[in-house]
């Protein structure tokens, strides 16, 4: 029997709900950090509460009239918890009465680590938010510094635990690549990430922005950003790291929003960086078991939702891949969620008699 090996990409499966994205740039921000432009990030221009508000129930109404698929809710862009109360309750509640309709099954939203109290938690969780994501960015404190964070690692990690013990899922924004942050430090806090067992974590590599204060120093040259193969290389690490521990990874770069492409002054930006990062995972676990094989030519079944990761994009990954005997003809795929590879059996030359 020729041998083989089975295997599981591992990324952890999740919800698939659509998310209902509803950005307030800046809206309850105390300070404007060193790489932020949450306008051109988000393609969100900044506005009223009372703009944003009268949009999404305007919204609301236009996809509950066309019998919309029922979606997820978030609160992106600012730092919700720090909104005056009135409007917090104002946006959950409308939010809560679509959800009576069935339009709207869980409520999130985006805040900072030193924004949080109990009792103010208690209460969003009390007219229906679920989730709670925090930018904690880093847990470095020298990294927290140098980005005009304004709080350091044990307030962060604080924050975490207040979200969990508020009885909400908590949700973990790291940027690496910040100034300050070598691959050491980034993976640092995915240990970090790791013990905190958040529900999901979201990963946006640090940009420079133009008119952020993170351009300046690019300009002058007192900071380098990662560059793109860096990213997928360290990233790809973290990433593997989080799903072996059952982590799911929701979002892995920016999408590409015509504002951020038009105001991007450099950084490790790819409108498939997700997508490089997954492949570079699978790559590393392919070579890893093409050589417990030896070598010679193997054949591989693949799920055939890794099918476009496999050969890396724009087929970057071949050459590796052919070299430790893994050929496009040789590769089949199927509906089952793991891997096989073997050697390659040698069919029989046909001869005339």
């Amino acid at each position: 029997m020729t041998p083989e090996i089975r295997f599981f990409q591992l990324e952890p499966t999740r919800d698939r709900t659509r998310i209902w994205p509803v950005f307030l740039p800046f809206q309850g921000c105390p300070n404007r950090c060193l790489y932020c432009a949450q306008d051109a990030q988000t393609g969100t221009p900044a506005e009223s509460l009372g703009q944003s508000f009268d949009r999404l129930q305007a919204g609301f109404r236009q996809a509950h009239r066309d019998g919309k698929t029922p979606c997820e809710l978030g609160f992106y862009g600012g730092t919700f918890t720090s909104l005056p109360r009135a409007w917090t309750g104002k946006f959950l509640g409308l939010a809560a009465r679509y959800r009576r309709l069935g339009l709207i099954t869980r409520i999130r939203c985006s805040t900072r680590p030193d924004r949080l109290d109990r009792e103010g938690l208690s209460a969003l969780k009390e007219e229906g938010l679920d989730l709670v994501e925090l930018g904690v960015q880093s847990f470095s404190d020298r990294v927290l510094t140098l980005s005009r964070r304004s709080y350091g690692r044990e307030e962060a990690e604080r924050g975490c635990r207040i979200v969990r013990e508020s009885g909400l899922d908590l949700g973990i924004q790291l940027l690496p690549g910040l100034p300050g942050q070598g691959p050491r430090t980034w993976l640092r806090d995915i240990d970090r990430v790791i013990k905190l067992q958040p529900a999901l974590v979201r990963i946006y590599p640090c940009l420079v922005v133009k008119g952020t204060g993170l351009e300046k120093q690019w300009q002058k040259g007192d900071y380098v950003p990662w560059s793109l193969e860096q990213t997928v290389a360290v990233v790809s690490r973290g990433v593997f790291r989080l799903w072996r521990a059952g982590i799911p990874v929701t979002r892995i770069g920016l999408p590409p929003e015509p504002g951020l492409v038009r105001n991007l002054a450099a950084g490790p930006w790819h409108p498939a960086l997700g997508s490089l990062v997954k492949s570079r995972i699978l790559l590393a676990r392919l070579l890893f078991q093409a050589l417990a094989l030896g070598p010679g030519a193997k054949e591989v079944i693949c799920p055939r939702r890794s099918q476009g990761e496999l050969f890396g994009h724009q087929g970057r990954h071949r050459a590796r891949l052919a070299r430790a005997g893994i050929r496009p003809g040789a590769v089949s795929f199927w509906d089952q969620d793991h891997f096989v590879i073997r050697k390659k059996t040698r069919t029989a030359k046909k001869t005339d008699v």
